[in-house]
């Protein structure tokens, strides 16, 4: 019970997933990307609606399981934390991999587990809104609401990363290890997010 509140309401909170330490947090940081979005997602009201808190624990596991997946034999605890005042997050265990083909996957993983998330949801609205039932509509808008912000979200936090060099984002670490990688999983992810709107679209239809 406390985990969902920590998901959709953004309590703090520490629980053990799939092997991974993950602790929601109330405290505030900044990953170096344009304020301007920073204040959009840590508004509270943009947190709730979309589901943040759930969107940045998709995140983060993203990038946790696929390190637990590709460095099976470190003996390292996997661990993310959730900052909910800012909706941002990070993994502890990102950034010490020496092969770079590896760090870029692992890089790739959390925006694309996100989008996958994304996707779920505008399927899933698109389902409740072809039951024309009226009373289902609200909960088909605040998904499909969440679901094309965050997926917006990631596309654009991917861009501002790569041209923000200074940047901690994704995106800006896969570019720092090749720009193969990055043409690579910058195609993955908007062909990722190109097939999900069109089943989506076809589902309504």
């Amino acid at each position: 019970m406390n985990f969902l509140k920590s998901i959709f309401v953004g309590k703090a909170g520490h629980y053990h997933i799939l092997g991974v330490d993950v602790e929601f947090r109330n405290y505030y940081t900044t990953n170096n990307i344009d304020l301007r979005i920073e204040k959009i997602v840590g508004n509270v009201g943009f947190k709730l609606v979309t589901q943040g808190y759930a969107h940045v624990f998709v995140h983060e596991m993203g990038h946790a399981l696929a390190n637990k997946l590709l460095n099976s034999s470190s003996n390292g605890q996997e661990r993310i934390a959730i900052l909910t005042q800012s909706c941002t997050g990070y993994s502890s265990q990102l950034r010490k991999n020496s092969n770079n083909l590896k760090d870029s996957i692992i890089s790739a993983a959390g925006p694309m587990f996100d989008v996958t998330f994304c996707i779920c949801k505008l399927m899933a609205a698109a389902m409740l809104i072809k039951t024309k039932n009226a009373y289902l509509l609200p909960g088909a808008l605040v998904l499909a609401v969440g679901g094309s912000s965050w997926m917006f979200g990631e596309i654009l936090y991917a861009c501002t990363s790569v041209i923000n060099r200074n940047s901690k984002g994704d995106f800006r670490q896969i570019a720092n290890n090749s720009s193969v990688h990055l043409i690579c999983a910058s195609v993955a992810l908007i062909t990722q997010c190109a097939l999900g709107i069109f089943a989506t679209i076809k589902l309504i239809n």
